[in-house]
């Protein structure tokens, strides 16, 4: 009995044909906290999660004009660390966190050199 030998799929042709569901930001973060909560992570954790998730997505409405999930790529991961390392203000709108110059003084032990 001869088997057939079973023709080579190349691998990025296998992960450009999945089809990923199409679900809004608001859904995603909803599934996330969602599963994050039944694993136990705490209120504050998934309040976190939930603020960094609504700074990215604001930064993504000015920047790109996607709507799902699905249409995120690699290189806009990128360009938003690099936005949050180098062009991203500290403190912007914050009531009590005065800024000198654009860079914020919260005070600080030079001996050390730490800043609280």
């Amino acid at each position: 009995m001869v088997l057939k030998k079973r023709k080579r799929t190349d691998v990025g042709k296998i992960a450009m044909e999945k089809d990923y569901p199409k679900i809004n930001f608001e859904q995603a973060i909803d599934l996330v906290v969602s599963d994050k909560s039944a694993e136990g992570v705490r209120p504050r954790t998934l309040k976190d999660y939930k603020n960094n998730w609504r700074y990215f997505v604001n930064w993504l409405v000015k920047n790109y004009e996607i709507e799902t999930v699905d249409e995120l790529t690699p290189q806009i991961f990128r360009d938003y660390i690099n936005y949050l390392k180098h062009d991203a203000v500290r403190y912007e709108g914050h009531i009590y966190i005065k800024k000198i110059g654009g860079v914020e003084f919260k005070g600080g032990c030079r001996k050390f050199g730490r800043l609280f």
